[in-house]
């Protein structure tokens, strides 16, 4: 790809973030499109990098109302499950990666999907994804948090209060009651809706009896990309702290 074009498709993925913003505990605006302009960009040069363009297929790059989608021909050269974690690298196109580096538009070699996972941490948007094949590679960038990637024919407005409330919590984990708590769901409201969540795959039951807990459903993969996330989190929590301090 030219570098014209690189730069017309990075502005035009960018450009899909103006006045994405949130309000904090204190109701005051908080910019959360930084980190997702430069996951983005990580994203759209992680396909160009190690796209096999002796493949026919096209490189594509969607703006979806609730996601971004990159897709490129080939299959991973590092395994999925390590694509978050890991600052390895093994690049189906070394020159093109070491000319984006050295241009300046990408992070250190290797450390893409470690950003891109540190957006959706900060943001408290849901988990990316990336999947692979012998033919092709799809990555997906949510830009919602997870109740709300559920479409209304998955889930009704008391379940997603039920996951809304959960991941409003720092182990994404919550006691039936705490639950009904926070979302003024009666007993039997409640549990139907969290069955209904258990049986879609949107929530997991940990414990028994009285210890009962409801959670996100997380992998082995995105546990360790969330702890390896934290101290970024705890630097921008620190940072926050400060300038309060100073205002």
């Amino acid at each position: 790809m030219h570098t014209t074009s690189y730069q017309a498709t990075s502005v035009a993925l960018e450009r899909t973030l103006t006045n994405k913003f949130k309000l904090n505990s204190d109701m005051v605006r908080e910019d959360s499109s930084a980190s997702m302009a430069v996951a983005l960009r990580e994203a759209l040069l992680n396909m160009l990098m190690h796209a096999n363009y002796y493949e026919s297929a096209h490189l594509q790059a969607y703006a979806k109302i609730n996601y971004y989608e990159f897709i490129n021909p080939g299959k991973m050269k590092i395994p999925v499950e390590d694509f978050f974690i890991t600052n390895k690298t093994a690049t189906r196109n070394p020159i093109i990666s070491k000319l984006f580096v050295q241009l300046g538009k990408s992070e250190r070699a290797g450390h893409g999907g470690e950003k891109i996972f540190e957006s959706a941490q900060i943001n408290n948007y849901k988990n990316p994804s990336i999947e692979t094949n012998n033919v092709e590679t799809k990555l997906k960038i949510w830009n919602v948090d997870y109740a709300d990637s559920f479409s209304g024919k998955d889930i009704n407005d008391r379940e997603r209060s039920i996951l809304k409330s959960i991941i409003s919590t720092p182990t994404h984990t919550l006691g039936r009651k705490e639950i009904e708590k926070n979302t003024g769901l009666s007993k039997k409201q409640s549990i139907e809706s969290i069955n209904h969540l258990i049986e879609i795959g949107a929530l997991i039951k940990q414990g028994k009896s009285r210890s009962t807990k409801y959670a996100i459903p997380s992998s082995p993969m995105q546990v360790l990309a969330q702890m390896e996330a934290m101290p970024q989190l705890y630097r921008k929590i620190l940072g926050q702290l400060m300038d309060d301090r100073k205002n």
